[in-house]
């Protein structure tokens, strides 16, 4: 005779198990590329965050000028006044390129998840996120 508690038990264990390998499979690069920066930006300004999860040293240009590099698996702040600012990153030695119109907001950061695009080598592949 088997007992009912035991039967529960197995189906416990298997939902627990079920559940494990959903959250394995879909959610751990996300949680691995999450970060919590912690980084509030002036009175008035808002942050562009560089997290450059690539190999390679990144230049970033806002508005055509150079603001500054950001070192491979490093991040880097640069506060910016609210707006729509063009932002270029661009390999130090390299010809990988990335560009595009970025919103600023005030009191928040927009943040850059910089990796290699495996598809075309000359490009980076870039996650923009608001936080």
């Amino acid at each position: 005779m088997k007992s009912k508690q035991g039967g529960a038990g197995l189906k416990w264990l298997c939902g627990l198990a079920a559940v494990c390998f959903v959250v394995g499979m879909t959610g751990c690069d996300d949680l691995e590329d999450k970060k919590d920066f912690g980084y509030v930006p002036p009175a008035g300004k808002g942050a562009l965050i560089v997290d450059n999860l690539s190999p390679t040293d990144v230049n970033v240009y806002v508005d055509g000028g150079s603001v500054g590099q950001v070192g491979d698996d490093d991040d880097k702040a640069f506060n910016l006044q609210p707006g729509v600012h063009r932002v270029v990153l661009d390999e130090e030695d390299g010809g990988r390129r990335w560009s595009s119109d970025l919103d600023v907001l005030e009191g928040r950061l927009t943040i850059l998840r910089v990796k290699l695009d495996t598809g075309d080598f000359n490009d980076y592949n870039v996650d923009v996120e608001f936080d």
